[in-house]
């Protein structure tokens, strides 16, 4: 999971990060809150704020708490958005 973080965060390619993500969830691969957080990134680096927004929600709903990487990559997208 760390090096799909690394590789996506370095790319800045949402799309790409999509792929991977559902590629994973349907290899039953489970997602932890860093592949989560990877996937908020990508979203705030693109400024697609809603998706940021969507993929926490989908970080608490599989029963991970937010860290604090997690709380920036949401602060990320909204400066990017210019919230």
């Amino acid at each position: 999971f760390c090096l799909f973080k690394f590789c996506i965060i370095q790319a800045g390619n949402y799309r790409m990060a999509e792929r991977v993500f559902f590629k994973m969830d349907a290899a039953r691969c489970s997602p932890n809150i860093c592949t989560y957080t990877a996937l908020m990134q990508a979203y705030a680096k693109a400024g697609i704020c809603i998706k940021v927004e969507e993929v926490f929600e989908a970080l608490q709903v599989s029963g991970f708490d937010p860290d604090v990487y997690a709380y920036n990559a949401l602060l990320e997208a909204y400066r990017y958005c210019l919230f």
